[in-house]
């Protein structure tokens, strides 16, 4: 585990923890007299996946074979965690987010269009 005493007797420090959901990377850089923390978000993932959705949908444009759901993007778990934070719970505020997230983000988006959502 990570022993503090010794960490700030040290005259430099770095470090980083990732986590196992969504490529999140914690650093630490510490000089004798700060420390910094940054979270690192590595979107390659989603971006991979929304191609592969791009690709695989391109027949049914999202849409489930009996059209009960639609997949329209990949959204990066800190993007979506900001997107319900900022909504405060409204529903339909949370969805013009969303769609206005995926036309200024094309590359996530898994569908041509997200008007009909």
């Amino acid at each position: 585990m990570f022993d503090l005493v010794s960490f700030i007797n040290q005259r430099s420090y770095e470090a980083e923890f990732a986590e196992a959901t969504d490529s999140v990377r914690t650093q630490i850089v510490a000089e004798k007299d700060s420390v910094v923390v940054r979270k690192l978000y590595d979107v390659e993932p989603a971006l991979k996946r929304a191609e592969f959705f791009r690709k695989f949908n391109r027949e049914c444009n999202g849409f489930s074979r009996n059209r009960e759901f639609r997949h329209v993007g990949c959204m990066p778990t800190h993007i979506a965690l900001a997107i319900i934070k900022k909504a405060g719970g409204d529903p339909l505020e949370e969805s013009r987010l969303i769609k206005r997230y995926y036309k200024e983000h094309p590359e996530f988006s898994t569908v041509d269009s997200v008007s009909g959502i």
